[in-house]
């Protein structure tokens, strides 16, 4: 009985506190309980808002268009295994090209509380694949931002129009999907338009 009450108050907290939104939450335990939430993605230890969603996969059209990194501040919530991103605030790039961009302004504007992290894009290519984790150069970023917020931190990559590589603290990474699936393209097929 005590699990059960500790259960339906963890349930009642999270959807406070997400406002009726985001995802779906898996509880661990002796007994697994999954409750559905409206709105988001999950995969890997992270969840992502619709409105987090649709605000990474404009910052990833913003990058590709200008061929230069994009970096965005991330808020949300960890809370019983997986980081939950509610809202995302982009960042005006500075001293960006196609490799790099700079960290001064992510480190200064994405702090603890109000953000948990930063997430930036990775467009460019190796060998014609995309970047698929943080390099070297990100992770003495993620470090001098958990030194100046004294906080584990959340950071993400976006490698892709829907992928990215996500990092909550020391322990937990994950490969989440964070934008929808491309809806087919209709094509015309004699007096008819249709879905491929």
């Amino acid at each position: 009985m005590q699990h059960v009450t500790r259960l339906a108050f963890g349930a009642s907290a999270l959807t406070f506190f997400l406002h009726a939104a985001p995802a779906e939450v898996r509880w661990s335990g002796r007994e697994t309980m999954s409750t559905t939430l409206l709105g988001a993605a999950r995969d890997g230890g992270f969840s992502f808002r619709t409105d987090a969603r649709d605000s990474l996969a404009v910052l990833w059209v913003g990058s590709v268009g200008a061929k230069e990194e994009r970096v965005a501040c991330i808020g949300g919530v960890r809370m019983l295994g997986t980081a939950y991103v509610t809202r995302v605030m982009p960042l005006e790039p500075s001293a960006a090209d196609s490799l790099h961009i700079s960290a001064a302004t992510s480190i200064k504007q994405c702090g603890a509380p109000e953000w948990f992290g930063t997430v930036h894009t990775h467009i460019a290519k190796f060998n014609g694949r995309p970047f698929v984790t943080f390099s070297p150069d990100d992770r003495r970023v993620m470090a001098a931002w958990r030194r100046r917020w004294r906080a584990e931190g959340v950071f993400c990559v976006l490698y892709s129009d829907r992928e990215a590589h996500c990092e909550a603290g020391e322990v937990q990474s994950g490969d989440p999907v964070y934008a929808s699936a491309r809806a087919p393209e209709p094509v015309q097929r004699g007096n008819r338009i249709a879905s491929q």
